[in-house]
């Protein structure tokens, strides 16, 4: 009713992302004799996850390294996109929270992790926004 067509919904949590993808499913139903859709992007976390973790492990790093909360893989992603919150001091796989080692993230690593993650997204509500309802 305000001109919004598509709205697309991304989560970087593994915890919801079912819940997310039941939002939009119910605003479907919602909105289904109206033009607006919601299209939940599960790409989005997708990508961040098997798709990386193989990009890091072909640069030399291992499954624990990498890990799963605050690792490698997240503190790359995270000195790319924004290195202030970033706690050097705190970046140790002995951290509480931690599940992995942030001592092998680099910047670099996070700008190839956020470009994959940005193709794959972009393809993905390209092909969503395109189909027919």
């Amino acid at each position: 009713q305000h001109g919004f067509t598509h709205i697309v919904i991304l989560g970087d949590s593994g915890n919801y992302q079912p819940a997310l993808k039941a939002v939009a499913d119910a605003l479907n139903r919602d909105w289904r004799h109206g033009p607006a859709r919601a299209h939940f992007i599960g790409d989005y976390y997708l990508a961040a996850q098997a798709p990386f973790g193989q990009l890091l492990r072909q640069r030399g790093l291992s499954d624990a390294q990498i890990g799963s909360h605050a690792g490698a893989a997240d503190t790359s992603l995270m000195l790319a996109v924004d290195p202030r919150r970033v706690w050097p001091d705190k970046a140790s796989a002995m951290a509480e929270g931690v599940a992995g080692d942030p001592q092998r993230a680099s910047a670099e690593l996070g700008t190839l992790g956020t470009e994959l993650i940005v193709q794959r997204s972009v393809a993905a509500i390209r092909q969503a926004t395109a189909a027919p309802r």
